[in-house]
């Protein structure tokens, strides 16, 4: 298990999701969905995002050929989650009350290293605003806003980002 930056006592592992995680990642997408500032998105296009995710919806991304991971800690609570397809990094969240504590950089890194080892030279993402920076700081770069529509049928903007693997 790797240690996070702001709290040496608490380890996290990346982890293989099994079906088992999915009410879990299930929560993790909704509240973090609904915790990003309307700054970003008003309640109402939050809203419009998260409607009508539900466990069950993993085990068919899965089967579309979706790879998902897990950060868990030492008690194998699933605080975070990844989705990868080929050279895409398709999702990844952290529940609110773990965010800060270096999660989505771990999950990032084990994400990167994934589409790494699949044989491509670059990866891509299609980053929500309010995380556009995490990812620049990461070495990710903008390539340009783009729009989702989404399960609710309401329009969401999105930065597209690309890394290069040298």
């Amino acid at each position: 298990m790797e240690k996070t930056r702001h709290d040496p006592a608490v380890r996290f592992a990346v982890r293989d999701a099994t079906e088992s995680d999915y009410a879990a990642m299930c929560d993790i997408h909704v509240s973090a969905i609904k915790s990003i500032s309307t700054v970003f998105y008003s309640a109402e296009l939050k809203a419009s995002w998260a409607i009508g995710l539900h466990p069950d919806g993993y085990a068919g991304g899965k089967a579309k050929g979706e790879s998902y991971r897990v950060a868990a800690n030492e008690n194998n609570h699933v605080c975070g989650f990844s989705s990868t397809i080929t050279d895409r990094l398709l999702a990844l969240y952290v529940h609110p009350d773990a965010q800060g504590m270096g999660i989505g950089a771990l999950m990032l890194s084990d994400a990167e290293r994934r589409i790494q080892q699949s044989g491509v030279a670059e990866a891509k993402l299609n980053a929500s605003l309010n995380a556009e920076t995490f990812y620049a700081a990461r070495g990710w770069k903008f390539t340009s806003f783009d729009s989702f529509v989404s399960r609710g049928g309401l329009s969401l903007q999105i930065a597209r980002m690309q890394k290069a693997f040298t």
